[in-house]
C-alpha cells in the first residue's frame, strides 16, 4: 500500500512540475493560463496531504490533535486534506500540529511553496496580463 501510495504522490508532483513548465513558458495570460495556476495550487495541496497520510502510515504518532489522539488521524484522509490546505494557505488553525521534526519540515517546505507559489507565480501573472482595449 505504501508503495502506491508513494506512486501516486510521484504521479502528482509529475503533473504539477508538467503544468507549472507549460504556465512558466505563456507570454500571455488566457483563461487556460489561470485555470492551470489553481489547478497547480489545488494540486499542490493534494500532494502535501498524500505526503501527511503516507508519514502517518509510517509513523502514526507523527501528528498531535488536540481534544484527541494522533492515532484518530490514521486513515483519517479528509483531517490530511484539511491540514494540508490550512498549512499551504498559511492559516494554521492549530487543532494538528505536527510533533516530529521530519514533519515539522515538511510543513515548512509546504509553507514555503505556498507563498512562493503565491508571490512569484501570481506576480507574474499579473505583470503579463493586459486587459483588453475597449
Amino acid at each position: 500500500e505504501s508503495l502506491l501510495l508513494i506512486l501516486m504522490a510521484a504521479f502528482l508532483i509529475l503533473i504539477i512540475v508538467r503544468l507549472l513548465h507549460k504556465i512558466v513558458r505563456d507570454t500571455v495570460v488566457t483563461a487556460d493560463t489561470l485555470y492551470g495556476a489553481a489547478s497547480i495550487y489545488l494540486l499542490i495541496g493534494i500532494t502535501f496531504a498524500l505526503a501527511y497520510f503516507i508519514i502517518s502510515r509510517l509513523q502514526p504518532d507523527a501528528f498531535h490533535v488536540i481534544g484527541g489522539r494522533s492515532a484518530d488521524l490514521i486513515g483519517g484522509w479528509p483531517s490530511f486534506v484539511y491540514f494540508s490546505f490550512i498549512t499551504l494557505s498559511t492559516v494554521g488553525y492549530g487543532d494538528i500540529t505536527p510533533a516530529t521534526q521530519f514533519v515539522r519540515s515538511v510543513v515548512i517546505l509546504q509553507v514555503i511553496t505556498g507563498v512562493f507559489f503565491v508571490a512569484v507565480l501570481i506576480g507574474r501573472l499579473v505583470d503579463l496580463y493586459r486587459p483588453k482595449a475597449t
